[in-house]
């Protein structure tokens, strides 16, 4: 097994992001020193959306008139005032582990991609809670989280998820991303997190608001910027593995 992934089990064991993956070794020829594929031909495609996202791909979200309550924000956020801009909506509950464990992710994605264009938007969408002392319905709550959490970005209060969970049904997976370009259509939908969907996303980000370079170059600039964050060792052989990984899932994307 490559250092690198022996690395992100044991990130996933001493619980650094929560985003437990270990990459499929590319099929093709193995170096059986370093177990690295010696002519690595990619990783296989993940699963597209769940079902009752998927008929919101290339289409635009349902509004959210009920979402009224929000933070890191003047006023309101609607659909409408996205339009023209490419945005990452999150759809969460602070309660949930591994939105707890997604957050530091993503914030580090918001230092990246926001200066290129990216605006990143979140909803705090509980479900129908009937207990008062659920820190979940309480928005002073809610607000200290979103402080403590180092979200910037303007963050709303579904209530009773009465948009998310009334409009996509209440088998839903938290958290879940929503991906838009300027058009306002949604071209990436993610439900749930493990590494692997969270290197699929990053590429997806990579893909819509691009680094400098070519494939190659952005790959590698990816691997260096994911390395401290997945606990993946420094050296060659370890970052050459991950640069493969990102791309052959830059080259899917395009």
């Amino acid at each position: 097994m490559e250092p690198w992934k022996i690395a992100v089990i044991a990130a996933l064991g001493f619980g650094i992001i929560g985003f437990g993956k270990v990459v499929n070794t590319p099929p093709g020829p193995v170096d059986p020193i370093s177990n690295t594929a010696v002519n690595p031909v990619g990783v296989q495609p993940t699963p597209g959306p769940p079902a009752n996202f998927a008929k919101y791909m290339g289409a635009t979200l349902p509004a959210w008139p009920t979402v009224t309550q929000w933070a890191n924000t003047p006023g309101p956020v609607n659909l409408g005032s996205l339009k023209g801009k490419m945005v990452l909506l999150e759809v969460f509950r602070i309660e949930c582990s591994h939105c707890q464990e997604a957050a530091p992710f993503l914030v580090k994605l918001h230092a990246r991609y926001a200066p290129r264009g990216v605006d990143f938007v979140g909803i705090q969408s509980p479900g129908a809670i009937t207990d008062p002392a659920n820190p979940e319905i309480n928005w002073a709550t809610v607000q200290k989280w979103i402080k403590t959490q180092g979200y910037t970005w303007p963050v709303g209060f579904d209530a009773n998820s009465a948009w998310f969970q009334g409009k996509f049904g209440k088998n839903v997976s938290y958290p879940s991303l929503f991906l838009f370009d300027k058009s306002g259509k949604i071209v990436f939908i993610q439900s749930g997190h493990n590494t692997d969907k969270a290197m699929d996303l990053i590429a997806e980000l990579e893909h819509i608001a691009p680094g400098q370079g070519d494939v190659k170059a952005q790959a590698t600039d990816l691997s260096r910027f994911l390395s401290p964050a997945l606990g993946i060792r420094n050296d060659a052989k370890s970052q050459q593995s991950l640069t493969d990984d990102f791309v052959a899932r830059l080259n899917a994307i395009h």
